[in-house]
């Protein structure tokens, strides 16, 4: 489903699709790629990450670095909410 709305809202734009280690989040991940290539969104960027070792501030930079548009996380909440607080003091610092 969360596919398709970046299908149909994103279109043409660039999406970083990353997930973390748990298998529940790689199905979730491998689902939503083969998705979005159905639909034909061809610009996407992904990358897995290790949550026993979760570095946010490197994660948080590659997707700033990226220039995605989009940002699709298959995995826990509180891996990504520390993600999302890194990649907010890093585009603070920036401007």
């Amino acid at each position: 489903m969360i596919a398709n709305y970046i299908t149909v809202y994103f279109p043409g734009k660039t999406a970083a699709l990353i997930y973390d280690e748990w298998p529940y989040s790689k199905l979730i991940f491998k689902a939503a790629r083969l998705e979005l290539q159905k639909n034909g969104f061809a610009h996407v960027i992904e990358f897995g990450v290790d949550d026993t070792v979760l570095d946010a501030v490197t994660i948080a930079a590659q997707i700033i670095r990226s220039n995605a548009d989009v940002v699709f996380w298959a995995g826990t909440e509180k891996n990504f909410a520390q993600i999302v607080k890194e990649a907010r003091a890093k585009a603070t610092e920036d401007s």
